[in-house]
């Protein structure tokens, strides 16, 4: 049986809707929040920030690409806006 879930991947252990999750989590803290621990790391990951030049050239890319890519910290919103 294929099963999909989209989002709040926790709260469906937590429910008992399912056994096991696995998960991407940077710092573990939605898991403590719903009192889930980390059972085994499978691997650990390097995201990599990947632009074409035509926006590392667009004035209004160009600032949003150079602060995730300098201080590796894009906000939420800004991510997405460089995904869209």
């Amino acid at each position: 049986m294929d099963v999909e879930f989209r989002g709040r991947h926790e709260a469906k252990v937590v429910d008992g809707l399912v056994d096991a999750i696995v998960e991407v989590t940077e710092t573990g803290s939605t898991l403590r929040a719903h009192n889930l621990r980390v059972v085994q790391e499978m691997m650990t990951t390097n995201p990599q920030l990947i632009a074409n030049k035509a926006a590392w050239q667009d004035p209004g890319s160009a600032p949003r690409l150079n602060r995730c890519a300098v201080t590796q910290g894009c906000s939420q919103a800004e991510m997405m806006w460089v995904l869209n």
